[in-house]
């Protein structure tokens, strides 16, 4: 999942400098390849949340968390 813009890059940034989201990013994935921050970074300031109002109702926004909470089932299975 990409940034789109500087906007959703700035919103990353004040969402990852929270000491709660912050411990949950890992340094490396398991297979050694770069973590996406992002989507770790939609989820925690969802569940925290760190959105604001206006940025829950973003077209950009809505369809990433959208499309990640989609995907959770599939992920939890899998870890099972």
């Amino acid at each position: 999942m990409k940034v789109s813009d500087k906007q959703d890059l700035a919103l990353m940034q004040r969402i990852k400098t929270n000491p709660e989201v912050l411990s949950c990013i890992p340094e490396k994935s398991a297979m050694g390849r770069a973590v996406q921050i992002k989507p770790v970074c939609m989820l925690m300031g969802y569940l925290y949340g760190l959105f604001s109002k206006e940025e829950l109702e973003k077209k950009n926004i809505k369809k990433d968390l959208e499309a990640i909470m989609r995907a959770m089932p599939s992920y939890l299975d899998i870890m099972l």
